[in-house]
């Protein structure tokens, strides 16, 4: 089944942007802002703002530790 869900109000999604399963089972979303969107199964979105993320993410990954990775131009957030 496919659905579409909207972000949370004030965040947008570029082109530069990715999502990644995490091992959780939510999709996990990168932003033009300096934040990072849960969406859940049901479709619920969960804006995040990763203390010390001072710029966009451009990527987001699982590491081997089963946590989420984000990088931006200068930092990696876990």
């Amino acid at each position: 089944m496919n659905r579409e869900f909207p972000l949370p109000d004030g965040t947008t999604e570029g082109s530069n942007n990715e999502i990644v399963q995490g091992p959780d089972g939510n999709m996990w979303i990168t932003t033009e802002q300096n934040a990072i969107v849960k969406m859940t199964p049901d479709g619920t979105a969960t804006k995040f703002e990763p203390g010390g993320m001072t710029q966009p993410a451009n990527s987001i990954t699982v590491g081997p530790d089963g946590n989420l990775w984000a990088a931006e131009a200068t930092a990696v957030i876990k």
